[in-house]
């Protein structure tokens, strides 16, 4: 089994005491935040795990964070990890309502929370069984420093995460990731990642997913990396800006941002990647193929990787010298990938969650009785173990370039209850949702998409809107024939 997370941690802290850990990027200019050395950071959170215990916080408990990167963050991750705790990752940019149902259906304990975010959620709801913790107070907690560096491991089954989805099925389901999924996605980031004398690392990607967690944070930390952490008002100015002044020694990012700040910067992005870039890691959703080639032409060293929430996020990886273009490269280590008779990629392993929390019936949708994780995606192998994604099994369900899963029913549902509107059909268009709108009525374009998108989650709203003059062609089931209109 592999070895726990935290024991290599543990090395790192003892090794790298007066070393530099964790830095909120805003404190280079004089704004708010925390900076901690990796002996620091242990202080905080031994401390943290003190508040709990006052807290009457037993080993096993569901604990909450919801906030912008921090610091702090990172800090109750490990507090929690440390305290056998079982941390619940709620992403801060929801609605309070979505927030709430997620801290609800969890059975959260204890929230550490952002500030900011308090309020919204106070005016939604009261929460008298749940403790609250602001973010922002984490440093304030005292601890007498201690070198005798250790930490209290759970067992490689116990649960270590809920992690909410994207919401592919209209609602965000909580995948249960065990410790030793965990454990097992930091080494093979440790295995993905070149070694360098360069310590520094930039923290982009929201952690409360386990893509960015796992890979900007996570599996850099056991590695003794100094981590620079953009907090909440990220623009793509301060990205840029954030590159050039920390340079990392890698970048990990969805596709979104490779092919924004591409376009965006051009040349220069790809002078800075080839310069002081020693790997790009892409992950989350496919990449552009142009933006792929473009990246080949400028010689960046980087890989494209395969992932799944349910797989904590970790398939497939490879390091740049040994990535074969527009592959996702190979399976990493502890974990087995098959391809179905239908064409769908399975794949069981350490990575594999222990199921979706209070829902057994989509735990067997999703994990067979031979332990396959059905991912829902087709692609193929080929003779070196390459793995090659060829898009989703089901027609109605895309990943846009951000990484969010879009049901595409979903959406058309709320198109078609606006007054007027017969049926509708969404179909992603250059990483874009574009609706197709057959009407009995004289509607206007900019109205419709006045009046819908409010409606829809900021990642599935419409880009554009077009009218059809004919009800949309069906199948025998009475479903529309999609494919037809792609």
């Amino acid at each position: 089994m592999t070895r726990h997370y935290l024991d290599r941690l543990v090395e790192v802290i003892r090794t790298n005491w007066n070393q530099p850990a964790l830095t909120d990027y805003a404190t280079l200019d004089g704004g708010e935040g925390n900076s901690y050395t990796y002996g620091e950071m242990y202080g905080q959170i031994c401390a943290l795990c003190d508040r709990f215990h006052q807290l009457g916080i037993q080993k096993g408990d569901h604990i909450a964070i919801c906030g912008a990167n921090s610091a702090n963050w990172v800090v109750a991750y490990l507090a929690i990890a440390a305290y056998s705790g079982v941390s619940v990752t709620i992403l801060h940019s929801q609605t309070p309502e979505e927030i709430t149902r997620q801290l609800i259906f969890s059975e959260t304990k204890v929230l550490i929370v952002d500030s900011s975010i308090v309020e919204g959620l106070q005016a939604q709801c009261h929460f008298p069984s749940i403790k609250m913790l602001l973010m922002e107070d984490i440093v304030a907690l005292e601890y007498l420093p201690c070198t005798n560096v250790s930490f209290a491991y759970g067992h490689s089954e116990d649960l270590a995460q809920l992690c909410f989805t994207s919401g592919s099925n209209g609602v965000a389901k909580a995948v249960m990731l065990p410790i030793r999924s965990v454990s097992n996605n930091v080494k093979n980031i440790i295995e993905g990642f070149p070694s360098s004398q360069n310590s520094a690392m930039l923290s982009i990607l929201p952690l409360a997913h386990v893509f960015g967690l796992t890979t900007e944070v996570l599996g850099q930390l056991v590695r003794g990396k100094h981590i620079f952490l953009l907090g909440a008002d990220i623009s793509w100015q301060t990205i840029w800006q954030a590159l050039n002044r920390v340079k990392p020694y890698a970048l990990s990012a969805i596709p979104f941002y490779i092919e924004t700040l591409s376009n965006r910067y051009s040349h220069s992005f790809f002078e800075l990647l080839r310069n002081q870039c020693q790997q790009l890691h892409i992950g989350g959703a496919a990449l552009n193929p142009n933006v792929e080639k473009d990246l080949l032409n400028h010689h960046i060293p980087f890989s494209v990787g395969y992932g799944a929430t349910e797989a904590g996020p970790l398939i497939s990886d490879s390091l740049w010298q040994n990535y074969h273009p527009y592959s996702c490269g190979k399976v990493v280590s502890g974990m087995q990938a098959s391809i179905s008779p239908q064409g769908e990629i399975l794949v069981r392993g350490e990575n594999v969650m222990l199921g979706y929390y209070k829902d057994p019936e989509a735990t067997a949708a999703k994990i067979d009785k031979d332990g396959w994780l059905h991912t829902g995606d087709r692609g193929h192998l080929d003779e070196e173990g390459n793995l090659y994604v060829e898009g989703r099994l089901e027609q109605d369900m895309v990943v846009l370039p951000s990484g969010e899963n879009i049901s595409l029913p979903n959406v058309e549902s709320i198109i078609n209850q606006v007054d007027g509107i017969e049926e509708s059909l969404v179909l992603a268009r250059n990483g874009h949702l574009v609706a197709l709108v057959y009407a009995s009525a004289n509607l206007n374009r900019q109205d419709l998409l006045r009046t819908i998108n409010p409606q829809l989650p900021s990642f599935s709203q419409l880009y554009d809107l077009e009218f059809v003059f004919a009800p949309f062609q069906r199948t025998e089931k009475r479903t529309i024939k999609r494919y037809l209109y792609t």
